[in-house]
């Protein structure tokens, strides 16, 4: 009987053990995760801000301070996720690339033929950046004030925006909608031929409509 009685404890003991483990490490998993979704929420502010303080003052006027007045946090605070201001304006052009590479694909994905979903994912790549505060001021700021910071930033973005346009070019010639040697030279030679199109010609003469811009690519890509 004692013998029962003691297997019994026993396992009551090793039940409540269970328990308690199972609380200490899911309950510690939870204040983790708790920990993470603070801390992604803690840059994300520091990033809003730092948008917002950016695209009002461009990067050369910008300072730390400024974004941490904005964020409501301490300037020390901002340190512990960005070592630099250019670091955060690097976080923020990264986000930039990843909303820029979801205007692509949604453009590549119209109905219509490979000339005129380039054509469309083009014209919305000038169009989203012609409508974005923030790369206007970084524009401007590069012409007027030279900006390394600003002239890098525009740079990673036009790079990423050829490559972007590279990959989806290497899609449709895997689903025999287009045969391109060369896509990133492609890429690049549509953007510029785009850019040169929309933005140069008028210059020498009458500006071309959507149509006769995108004539102008069907004809470089056969």
């Amino acid at each position: 009987m004692n013998d029962i009685l003691n297997q019994n404890h026993h396992l009551e003991e090793e039940s409540s053990l269970e328990q308690m483990l199972t609380l200490f490490i899911f309950g510690s998993l939870e204040d983790i995760m708790m920990e993470e979704i603070y801390v992604d929420e803690r840059r994300l502010k520091i990033l809003n801000a730092a948008k917002q303080v950016f695209s009002l003052f461009g990067y050369k006027g910008t300072t730390v301070e400024h974004i941490a007045k904005t964020a409501g946090i301490s300037k020390g605070a901002i340190y512990l996720f960005f070592e630099t201001k250019e670091d955060i304006l690097k976080a923020i052009i990264h986000n930039v690339n990843d909303d820029l590479a979801q205007t692509i694909d949604d453009n590549m994905a119209i109905e219509g033929t490979i000339h005129e979903k380039l054509h469309h994912t083009i014209q919305g790549c000038m169009q989203f950046r012609k409508d974005h505060e923030l790369l206007n001021k970084l524009e401007q700021e590069a012409v007027e004030y030279s900006t390394e910071a600003s002239k890098n930033a525009l740079a990673e973005i036009n790079c990423e925006t050829v490559h972007f346009i590279a990959s989806r070019l290497e899609k449709a010639e895997q689903e025999n909608l287009i045969q391109v040697p060369d896509k990133l030279l492609t890429a690049f030679l549509l953007c510029r031929m785009y850019e040169a199109l929309v933005f140069e010609w008028e210059k020498f003469g009458d500006p071309l409509s959507a149509d006769e811009v995108l004539e102008q690519i069907k004809r470089f890509i056969l």
